[in-house]
C-alpha cells in the first residue's frame, strides 16, 4: 500500500533525527549513524520513472508536473527529500563532532525545512 510507505518513509526516520538532535554525543548515536549505510535504503530508488525529465528533446518541467500526478511518484519523491534532509543533517552533525561545535539547532531545521538547516551551521 502506497500510503503505508508514504507513511513510513515520513515517520521512521524521525528516531534518527531524535538521536542526532537530543543525544548528538551519544555512543549508540555514533554507532548508529556515523555509518553512512542509514541512508542507503531510501537513497537507492529506481531511476527508471524519470527517463522523460532527462530527454534533452523534451520538456523537463512538464514531464516533472505530469509525473506527480502519481502517487506513487509522489511517494518516491518525498522520500529522495527525506533522505536527502537526513543525509545532509548527518553531515552537519559529524562536521559539529568533528569541530567540536554545537549542532542541534542546525540539524533539527535541516529536518523541519532542509537547506536553511545547512546554512544555520554554516554561520554558526
Amino acid at each position: 500500500n502506497i500510503k503505508v510507505a508514504f507513511s513510513a518513509a515520513t515517520f521512521v526516520p524521525q528516531i534518527f533525527w531524535l538521536f542526532l538532535i537530543v543525544l548528538p554525543k551519544s555512543e549508540v548515536t555514533k554507532k548508529i549513524l556515523v555509518s553512512a549505510s542509514i541512508v542507503q535504503p531510501d537513497g537507492t530508488a529506481p531511476m527508471a520513472e524519470f527517463a522523460d525529465v532527462f530527454d534533452p528533446s523534451g520538456d523537463p518541467q512538464s514531464a516533472m508536473v505530469g509525473m506527480m500526478q502519481y502517487p506513487n511518484f509522489v511517494s518516491e519523491e518525498w522520500s529522495h527529500v527525506l533522505t536527502w534532509d537526513l543525509f545532509v543533517g548527518r553531515w552537519i552533525w559529524l562536521d559539529g563532532l568533528r569541530r567540536g561545535v554545537f549542532t542541534s539547532h542546525s540539524v533539527l531545521l535541516c529536518n523541519l525545512i532542509g537547506p536553511p538547516g545547512l546554512l544555520l551551521h554554516w554561520i554558526t
